[in-house]
């Protein structure tokens, strides 16, 4: 299926962006995350704010 044009809407890197997201999903679950920075940062509403790996 990845030699398939993507769908209707969907940019070509759109899939790849879903498989690093579900990767870093399992390591938040399995407590292997880390966020960057450490602590994360806060934006103007006090929502925390980090890239996780």
């Amino acid at each position: 299926f990845l030699d398939q044009p993507p769908p209707r809407g969907a940019a070509a890197d759109d899939f790849l962006d879903a498989a690093a997201m579900t990767l870093i999903a399992g390591r938040i679950v399995g407590g292997e995350a880390r966020p960057f920075p450490d602590p994360p940062g806060r934006d103007s509403f006090g929502i925390p704010v980090a890239i996780w790996a």
